[in-house]
Parts: structure tokens; sequence; C-alpha cells
């Protein structure tokens, strides 16, 4: 499994960034900024120490081909409504704009396939910025975001990578 660090750049108290990969859809990171939520950015890094599987493979970077979204706080229908959901991200590799992204208004997985893969090597980042909401529709006057997983999906590339590739379900130190 490759690990990275991950950030936000706010999130409301018990609802950290560390909760979109914990595989579990009634958790969930919720953003704590202005703007209900418009702005506000996840970034994953990737250091040395996250390659080592990489590394033990005899390889010396990674390609993310997809992005899981598991929009919204998904613990149940009501829960779902009562908060903002994405509706249009920005993925950024290393400071430039990769993608822009428009999501369903759904409790779904959805799945983001990159045209073009994006490669990763120690030191990298990947930054997702929310750039549009849905808004909440309990009338519950709550403006956070929430999203309940994000999953990169990619694996490790190279001369000698073979066609089939390995999710990458990364995980926090």
């Amino acid at each position: 499994h490759l690990k990275y660090n991950i950030k936000a750049s706010s999130n409301l108290n018990g609802f950290t960034p560390n909760n979109i990969n914990d595989n579990y859809a009634d958790t969930a990171w919720i953003e704590n900024g202005k703007n209900d939520g418009i702005g506000e950015t996840l970034t994953f890094d990737f250091n040395e120490i996250t390659f080592a599987p990489v590394y033990e493979k005899k390889y010396k970077s990674i390609e993310i081909k997809e992005i899981k979204i598991l929009n919204g706080l998904c613990k149940d229908e009501e829960t779902w409504e009562k908060y903002n959901r994405v509706k249009k991200i920005k993925i950024l590799h290393n400071k430039q704009v990769k993608y822009h992204v428009n999501l369903h208004d759904s409790k779904n997985w959805q799945i983001v396939k990159l045209l073009v893969p994006i490669k990763i090597t120690p030191g990298d980042e990947i930054k997702i910025i929310i750039e549009d909401v849905y808004p909440e529709i309990r009338n519950a006057r709550i403006t956070n975001t929430a999203i309940s997983e994000i999953l990169l999906i990619g694996g490790p590339t190279g001369p000698t990578v073979e066609n089939k590739y390995i999710a990458t379900y990364l995980l926090t130190e």
C-alpha cells in the first residue's frame, strides 16, 4: 500500500482529511472555511518514505489513472442532504492545473478517468480544489461541504511495468 500525507485547508472539528480514505461512507472530511467550501483544498503529498513499496518493485514512479469520489457525508439520506456536496473540482499536479471535473449530486461512487495519467515521483503533490458546490437541501442552514471518500487509483510505471495496474489505497501515517 502506498502512503501519503494529506492536508486540508480547513476542517470541521472531528471531520479531518484522514476520513476520506478510511473506507467508511459514514465518515467524511468536512471543510470549515468561508464561501460554502468554494476554494477549500485537499493536498496529497508523496514523499520518499511513501515510495518504499514502489522502490522494492524496482520502479521509480507511479501513475494515477483514476480518482474515485464518494461525494457528501454518505452516512444516511438525511445526513447527506444536510451538508453541501462538491459540484466541480480542479485537480493540480505540482501546482499545474491538469483537470476540471464536474461531479454529480449523488451518493454513489463517481469514477474520474484521467485521459492522461498523472505520473507521481517522490516529492510530488496532487491538490484538489473545490470550485463549486451543491447546496444543502434540508434548510439546515449548514454551509459546510463534505466528501466521504477519495481513492487515487493507479500503479507503478516505468520500462518494466506490466499492463495490469494495482489499486493504490493510499494510507496516512
